[in-house]
Order: C-alpha cells, then sequence, then structure tokens
C-alpha cells in the first residue's frame, strides 16, 4: 500500500473514531467486541486477540467504522499511529505546547485541531506526517476553530 491510497477522513469522523475506540479500551467490559472471542488460523497456528487496551482500542475502531473498515478503518489506524509520532516528536517543542495538555501523570489530551489535521493530511513516503507542514496546519486549524468558540 501506498501513502496516497490512504484516504482522508472527516475530521468530525475521525475524532468521534478516536473517543469511541479510546473509551472501549479504558472500560473493557463497555462493548463486547466479537473479535476477542474468536480465533484466527494463520498457517498452521491459531491464534487469539489477548484483551489488552490496544487490542480493544484498534478493534473498536474497525467496529466504528463497520463496514468500511478496508479503507476508514485502515486510513484511521495509520492517521493515528502517524499523528502519535509526531505528537511525541513535537509535544515539547515551544510552538506544539498550546497545542497539547497534560491531564494526568503521562497522560496527554491534544486540541481538536490536531485531530482535524491527522484525518486530512497528506502523509509522507514513510506513513508520517512531515512535522513542518503539521505544525502549520494545526497553527491554522487551532486559530480556526477557537475563533468559532
Amino acid at each position: 500500500m501506498e501513502p496516497s491510497e490512504i484516504i482522508s477522513l472527516d475530521p468530525d469522523e475521525f475524532f468521534a473514531a478516536h473517543e469511541y475506540a479510546a473509551m472501549v479500551a479504558e472500560n473493557e467490559f463497555l462493548e463486547e467486541l466479537p473479535a476477542l472471542k474468536g480465533k484466527l488460523k494463520i498457517d498452521d497456528k491459531i491464534v487469539r486477540f489477548a484483551n489488552v487496551p490496544e487490542n480493544r482500542f484498534g478493534l473498536a475502531v474497525m467496529t466504528f467504522f463497520r463496514y468500511r473498515k478496508h479503507d476508514k478503518g485502515w486510513s484511521f489506524m495509520v492517521r493515528f499511529f502517524a499523528m502519535m509520532g509526531i505528537m511525541r516528536r513535537m509535544a515539547d517543542e515551544k510552538e506544539m505546547r498550546p497545542h497539547v495538555k497534560e491531564v494526568s501523570k503521562g497522560k496527554l489530551e491534544f486540541h481538536r485541531a490536531v485531530f482535524e489535521v491527522a484525518a486530512t493530511q497528506r502523509l509522507n513516503a514513510g506513513f508520517e506526517f512531515d512535522p513542518t507542514r503539521f505544525l502549520e496546519a494545526v497553527k491554522g486549524a487551532t486559530k480556526r476553530i477557537d475563533a468559532k468558540s
């Protein structure tokens, strides 16, 4: 798969998928995820997903997108990992600080603009966001979103 094949998502849908998946990941019994009970046969081995937050998050994303798993679900996951990668690298940079808030020890919250940019910005050949373009887009989206509030 090429980065150009990763579709853009509606920012509201991207944010809603994130919120839903985060809620399911944190609350193990909130919603039943059938894939956690299923088994996969890979070659001559049978494997199951461990019931851990990371797996619940990914499976909840795919549940959220239901019949669009192969384009929207996959796009969300690639974009989410790219967003987390760039935010890990840039969270302490002076220009990014207004868009990141520590809500509890080690847990960060991002401005809605970060999600909007992650949903729509083009990925580079490494399936990552260009840091300069990402930051500039986040600043612009933050101004627009905050002006509406």
